[in-house]
């Protein structure tokens, strides 16, 4: 039997093809012309794939280069969809075999489908799912930590806080946020209701019914309103002021001459408070006027009562109204004071 069999499908030093007068039962030439054929086929093959190599390259693909060639890449490119798995639904195991696995370092994990929804995970329960751009981490999932969601701002200037969009696909659906806890059997919503109103609530639900305190109005405990106005189911707010908490505790002068200094206004909101890309605070023109309303001016308050005025260095200047009503308590008892004495 012939034996003369190339080192190389590559090589030009084919077996000889026999001619037609040859005698195929002499000198073992079946099996020479069954080399021959193959190894024909093979360089056939090549000058079709456009690849001058066809010995296979350890962890390497043959692909093609896009200019009628092709040849073995160890990381190679694909320019259009690339498929994995079949119809068939894999639940990932312990070892993390899904449609697709990744193995490094001595761990495994990648991507999987099946009937429940999309899996992305590792194969450690003691590790992060961590997403990233451009190296660096804007986002993590993570089951062994003190947080098991983590989202990272960006760095530099301008916007770049830490944030999550939550969209609704129409005008009336709410989005939010959803918080169970199952020992309570109580969920709490957090976010816009399931209507057009543009208003943002906090409503509670008994059990795990979630769109339940988001839909039904009468779960509604808190709303606070778009044109700054808020409201609760009891109507009232109050503060902690319980006597053990407390030291120093004096008697409070009259406030009656202040407060006869403040000065009480009807007015609209015409410009709102705004931080530019740059980080300067600013104020710019509303779209339209607010709803006529009535109240007292920072600037005037904070002649009067400094303490009671927030600082309007880089935010709006706001007013404590709160502590106005001890003040206007202590005004109350004074002129009822001299009322009486009037009387008397």
């Amino acid at each position: 039997m012939a034996t003369n069999f190339p080192g190389s499908l590559d090589s030009g030093t084919q077996q000889p093809s026999p001619s037609s007068t040859t005698d195929l039962d002499a000198s073992g030439y079946e099996h020479d012309v069954v080399h021959t054929n193959h190894s024909g086929a093979i360089i056939a093959l090549e000058t079709k794939l456009g690849s001058t190599d066809s010995n296979p390259v350890s962890g390497a693909v043959l692909v093609g280069t896009g200019s009628g060639t092709s040849e073995w890449d160890t990381s190679p490119t694909f320019a259009s969809n690339l498929g994995i798995g079949n119809s068939a639904a894999v639940t990932p195991d312990s070892s993390w075999n899904g449609h697709l696995t990744i193995a490094g370092n001595g761990y495994s994990g990648g991507l999987s489908l099946d009937d429940t929804g999309m899996w992305i995970g590792h194969n450690s329960a003691s590790r992060t799912i961590i997403f990233a751009t451009n190296e660096t981490s804007i986002g993590s999932f993570s089951s062994s930590g003190s947080t098991d969601f983590s989202l990272h701002g960006g760095t530099g200037t301008g916007y770049t806080q830490a944030s999550i969009k939550l969209s609704c696909p129409d005008d009336n659906r709410g989005a939010g946020i959803y918080m169970f806890n199952a020992a309570l059997d109580k969920t709490w919503y957090a976010g816009m209701p399931y209507t057009s109103t543009d208003r943002y609530i906090l409503g509670r639900s008994d059990a795990s019914t979630l769109q339940n305190s988001a839909a039904a109005a009468s779960n509604y405990i808190f709303q606070f309103w778009s044109n700054g106005a808020a409201y609760n189911t009891t109507g009232t707010w109050g503060n902690t002021s319980d006597v053990r908490m407390k030291g120093d505790i004096e008697t409070a002068r009259s406030y009656l001459a202040d407060l006869n200094q403040l000065r009480v206004v009807t007015y609209r909101f015409t410009k709102d408070p705004h931080i530019n890309e740059d980080m300067e605070f600013e104020f710019v023109d509303r779209e339209s006027p607010s709803e006529k309303m009535l109240g007292l001016i920072a600037q005037e308050v904070e002649s009067v009562f400094p303490a009671m005025v927030t600082d309007g260095t880089k935010e709006a200047m706001a007013i404590k109204q709160s502590v106005l009503i001890p003040m206007l308590i202590t005004a109350v008892q004074e002129l009822t004071t001299r009322v009486a004495a009037l009387e008397g």
